[in-house]
């Protein structure tokens, strides 16, 4: 029996592993072949990253550790062993983009590590230390008034 979630992804099972949705399983079958033809290596399902450390406040209330589970990890052997943490994400979520931007912050201390999100399961694998969709603004000029 397979359950809905409230975002409506259908979970899949796929070579004995499950999988939240459709395009997360699809994503996994195309890092496979990548991995077959060595463009990436160590591929793992269901990464935990602790994001924040268990604490005590001062009142004695107990705060269990924030951890985030990436989708993938993998590494690109011809990008010096880059690691890569990957979600797939048809759409994200406020508590998604709160916990992007701790563990963004937390990658910068990990030098050769990387956070990337993907929306197509045949998404190419590229270089996240390069922009990507950045498009210039283009200028606005004004007309000219011409007083007769």
């Amino acid at each position: 029996m397979f359950v809905r979630s409230k975002w409506g992804n259908k979970k899949v099972e796929y070579a004995g592993r499950k999988f939240d949705s459709k395009i997360e399983c699809e994503r996994f079958k195309f890092l496979e072949i990548l991995a077959s033809k060595s463009i990436i290596d160590n591929l793992g399902c269901q990464y935990p990253v602790t994001l924040m450390e268990a604490f005590k406040t001062k009142t004695n209330r107990h705060f269990r550790p924030m951890v985030y589970k990436a989708d993938f990890i993998y590494t690109i052997p011809h990008l010096d062993d880059m690691v890569i943490l990957e979600d797939v994400k048809g759409f994200e979520t406020p508590e998604f983009k709160l916990k992007r931007k701790i563990l963004e912050k937390k990658l910068l201390q990990e030098e050769h590590t990387y956070f990337i999100t993907t929306k197509k399961a045949d998404e190419e694998i590229r270089d996240p230390r390069e922009p990507v969709g950045v498009v210039p603004k283009k200028r606005r000029t004004r007309k000219k008034s011409i007083s007769v």
